[in-house]
């Protein structure tokens, strides 16, 4: 099996030698790096490469989209990881942005009225947050009071709505959240989860080294550099 594995990397990286105009990449992405970093990626992406195929899978379970890397399934992974824990001789890391846990609910939820966001009244209250949230680089586990979390979640729209149309709190990295605190059909609950999750880029330096996946690299960083 590991011979087989390295025979496979080595057909990967032969595919991609080439220059920007052709070629396939398997992307491994969480749920939070689809919704606030992709879209942004894509549009560069596909404006800049020739007949180049991007093959897109979305994963919430961080270990999972590890052993996909692992197992060569996928030739990069941008998620909930820390750059430390994976940088190797064979394995480039590079940590894209780091974003606090915030908690946030509709102004009219009753948890803004005096007395209503004391730890007693949050855990009477029906949370939602997005699934699998203890991916590898959520520091520390969830407070005591959020444990009546009723909704877990991978799609992104469906908990800013949720939370934007019914009393229900929700919990998650603060950028999924930016668009509703903006417009104001969210509000930020004043308590500290004293939570961070820290989301990197895990790509093998032989990969790193064709001008195909170089140029994808670049534009995971370019465009996180803008959500600093």
């Amino acid at each position: 099996a590991p011979l087989r594995t390295q025979l496979t990397e080595i057909e990967r990286q032969v595919a991609l030698m080439s220059d920007l105009q052709l070629g396939e990449i398997r992307l491994g992405v969480s749920p939070t790096v689809e919704y606030m970093l992709l879209p942004s990626v894509l549009k560069q992406f596909v404006s800049s490469t020739g007949s180049v195929s991007l093959n897109i899978v979305t994963e919430d379970n961080a270990a999972s989209s590890l052993a996909m890397f692992g197992g060569s399934c996928l030739d990069v992974i941008v998620g909930p990881f820390f750059e430390a824990d994976h940088e190797s001789e064979r394995v480039m890391a590079r940590q894209l942005f780091t974003n606090t846990i915030i908690a946030v609910a509709r102004p009219e939820h009753p948890c803004f009225l005096p007395g209503g966001a004391t730890p007693a009244r949050l855990s009477e209250y029906s949370w939602a947050i997005p699934a699998n949230p203890q991916g590898t680089s959520l520091e520390r586990p969830l407070p005591e009071f959020m444990s009546g979390v009723k909704v877990f979640s991978d799609s992104y729209d469906t908990l800013n709505r949720l939370t934007q149309d019914n009393d229900i709190l929700c919990a998650g990295p603060s950028g999924l959240f930016a668009e509703g605190l903006a417009n104001g059909s969210l509000q930020t609950l004043d308590i500290d989860l004293e939570l961070t999750m820290t989301f990197s880029l895990l790509v093998r330096r032989e990969a790193y080294a064709t001008p195909l996946m170089h140029h994808l690299v670049d534009l995971f960083v370019a465009e996180a550099a803008k959500l600093h």
